[in-house]
């Protein structure tokens, strides 16, 4: 059912119990696999990956995964401050884990806002967009030449506001046509655009999708 929070976020002290990532000290793993990985798979690009805060946001507040993301838009909408204070500190923590993975040898990123398409373009523009910016360039300053990756679910219409991050490629869902995307002034490099049902089939299904 995906990540469960015991205690979601609901206050101010709430969100100030939250630490700042420690990399090397709690995810020092994560770190050492990657060099381990990097150095296996020789000429293989591995790609690291990171939720992002409306994403990681939802599962704090909400509790656990949900349909509507109620509680979550609630907060955005009617609560400024909290929302400003547990963006921010996900953004903190979201370009510490980016950066330090490109650190330890990722040939790549992908961020996942995985239900940012619950929100509307002018929300996302307002309330979200900023803080993807800021770790998209915090991580771009350290790494210039990292390709970065931007995926989500039935987010189809947040796709324009994408366009003018400074990401390097755009995930479309199973939902999004290539032309469509082009067709919306899409003109970053996109990749996707495969329905996952079809991993699931024979191999002679997939292989016609796919070629």
């Amino acid at each position: 059912i995906g990540p469960v929070i015991e205690k979601p976020i609901r206050t101010m002290d709430d969100i100030d119990r939250m630490r700042p990532l420690d990399v090397d000290g709690e995810l020092s793993f994560m770190t050492e696999t990657i060099r381990i990985l990097t150095k296996e798979m020789l000429q293989v690009p591995l790609i690291g990956f990171a939720g992002a805060p409306f994403t990681l946001a939802s599962y704090m507040i909400e509790g656990g995964p949900s349909k509507t993301y109620n509680g979550t838009r609630i907060m955005m909408l009617q609560s400024p401050g909290l929302w400003e204070a547990l963006m921010t500190k996900l953004t903190d923590m979201t370009s510490v884990f980016l950066i330090a993975q490109v650190a330890a040898g990722a040939n790549a990123l992908q961020l996942f806002d995985s239900w940012v398409g619950a929100v509307s373009p002018e929300q996302y523009r307002l309330f979200i967009a900023p803080y993807v910016k800021r770790i998209l360039t915090e991580v771009k300053e350290e790494y210039p030449d990292i390709p970065i990756t931007m995926h989500a679910v039935g987010a189809m219409h947040i796709l324009p506001e994408w366009e003018q991050l400074p990401l390097d490629v755009i995930g479309l869902d199973w939902r999004t046509p290539i032309p469509m995307a082009t067709h919306m002034g899409i003109t970053k490099a996109v990749q996707g655009n495969l329905d996952p049902a079809y991993l699931f089939a024979d191999w002679d299904i997939l292989r016609f999708k796919i070629d």
